[in-house]
């Protein structure tokens, strides 16, 4: 009867703070995504249409909130190297052991 209930998994002080790592560095990289993303709708705002000299387009951006929002997931497409792979597959293992 006494282990009949539900068993707990044992963690080390170790697994613990990798998880808080991998917490905190996927809150610096959304961050830095949000901070991108705003600088470049205050850019396309006051700047975007006067570029165009250099680098001309066919079809210009309507709104910059649409801007920083398509520019605020290409931010995190490139800055996901910031994250290790190793700790993207120990916290699915922790997860799925759990």
């Amino acid at each position: 009867m006494q282990n009949s209930g539900r068993t707990k998994f044992k963690r080390t002080s170790i697994d613990r703070l990798m998880n808080t790592l991998v917490l905190w560095i996927f809150g610096f990289l959304i961050c830095m995504g949000i901070i991108l993303a705003i600088g470049n709708s205050i850019w396309e705002y006051e700047v975007g249409d006067l570029f165009q000299i250099y680098h001309p387009w066919d079809q210009g951006v309507d709104s910059a909130f649409l801007s920083g929002f398509l520019s605020f997931w290409s931010y995190i497409i490139i800055l996901n190297t910031v994250v290790p792979i190793s700790l993207y597959v120990r916290l699915a293992a922790q997860q799925y052991w759990a």
